[in-house]
């Protein structure tokens, strides 16, 4: 709904893993299964129509993708200059706009005069609160990912898990470039299915 190329991409790839658990679940079903597997392929045209209608605008925003990348590069350089001139503590919490409004130069305002976030949210946490803070932040992301990898070699995480941490994955990549972990429903849902997803693995050491 918010026509993210990020997010259609996720969907697409949360759609292909929940057709893969279903259809392992046909298997066990055997005979049984043929009114659920019906059920399924009537149900399919308009999952098609329903993705089709939210993916139209995101899909034509794909031409540009060239274009936009390019800003998502002078974006990084331009406010990761910024972030240097503070690098230890940051500038304070919620300084963005005003310090995105001290360093519009005529050049820069054609692009950054609408931005509300760096478009990184490395960066952005280091504008604010200086690169030790992003650093810690992102040590202990790793260190989250690591305890549930370890936890997973043990033992087999269910279908649900790898969604979970997909999701997470995911959208961390695109805050990597873009805005997502900025608003805060997407940052709140990031950080309930990675609570979900490192508790499940935590409980299973036990």
């Amino acid at each position: 709904l918010t026509h993210s190329r990020g997010a259609l991409l996720m969907l697409l790839a949360g759609g292909a893993l929940l057709l893969a658990s279903e259809a392992r679940y046909l298997r066990r079903l055997g005979e049984g299964a043929w009114p659920i597997a019906l059920g399924l392929f009537l149900a399919l045209p308009l999952v098609a129509l329903g993705v089709t209608a939210v993916a139209g605008r995101t899909l034509s925003k794909l031409a540009a993708a060239g274009d936009d990348l390019g800003r998502r590069f002078e974006a990084l350089h331009h406010f990761g200059a910024i972030s240097l001139e503070a690098p230890w503590f940051g500038h304070g919490f919620g300084q963005f706009d005003t310090l995105n409004a001290r360093h519009l130069t005529p050049e820069a305002a054609r692009t950054f005069q609408n931005f509300g976030a760096a478009h990184s949210a490395p960066i952005h946490a280091a504008l604010e609160a200086g690169w030790p803070f992003a650093l810690l932040l992102s040590l202990a992301m790793i260190a989250a990912l690591w305890r549930v990898l370890a936890a997973w070699r043990r033992m087999r995480p269910s279908l649900y898990a790898r969604a979970a941490l997909l999701g997470v994955a995911g959208t961390i990549g695109c805050a990597l470039g873009d805005i997502a972990l900025n608003v805060p429903a997407v940052a709140a849902l990031t950080a309930f299915l990675g609570g979900i997803t490192l508790g499940d693995a935590l409980a299973g050491e036990r």
